[in-house]
């Protein structure tokens, strides 16, 4: 018994020894990778202060003039693009609207509501059913439209719902 006693205990030692070693090896690594990302951001800071001095020498060397010349001529150059794309966008908006226009004045005249209990191309009707006659001005009576798969009747009139509480 003494002997599996003495084995744990050297298991156990040997096994804290090696996440003490793994522990430690974790931590030289993220002081590596902690090293060379400061590194990394170090140069780069570097490379965004020499290039700033080089833009500041640059503008020290031109007149005023040059210089808002030089800025009026990038403003305009971002601005042309988006102004082409929203010219784009509004003319595409203005066809659409137009042929939208265009497909109501087209319905028939004898049909003043349009469309409305036409067949689509699959045979279903989205006409509006009328409410039953026995069920009439009751408090829980609603309009309900047909719905084209045939699977659940609809409410549509919300202000038929009961109230909720003490009446």
């Amino acid at each position: 018994l003494t002997g599996a006693r003495q084995e744990a205990a050297v298991a156990r030692l040997a096994r804290e020894r090696a996440e003490a070693t793994v522990a430690g090896m974790r931590r030289l690594v993220e002081e590596l990778y902690m090293s060379r990302a400061s590194g990394q951001l170090e140069q780069a800071l570097q490379d965004k202060l020499k290039a700033l001095l080089h833009l500041q020498h640059q503008q020290q060397q031109q007149s005023p003039q040059e210089t808002y010349q030089h800025q009026q001529q990038q403003e305009s150059q971002q601005r042309r693009p988006q102004q082409q794309q929203q010219q784009q966008q509004q003319q595409q908006q203005q066809q659409q609207r137009a042929a939208e226009v265009g497909a109501a004045s087209a319905a028939p005249a004898a049909e003043p509501l349009g469309n409305l209990g036409a067949h689509d191309s699959s045979g279903s009707s989205f006409a509006f059913a009328p409410t039953p006659a026995s069920s009439a001005g009751t408090p829980r009576s609603a309009t309900y439209m047909s719905d084209p798969t045939g699977d659940v009747a609809i409410p549509t009139l919300a202000a038929e719902i009961p109230p909720v509480g003490p009446v």
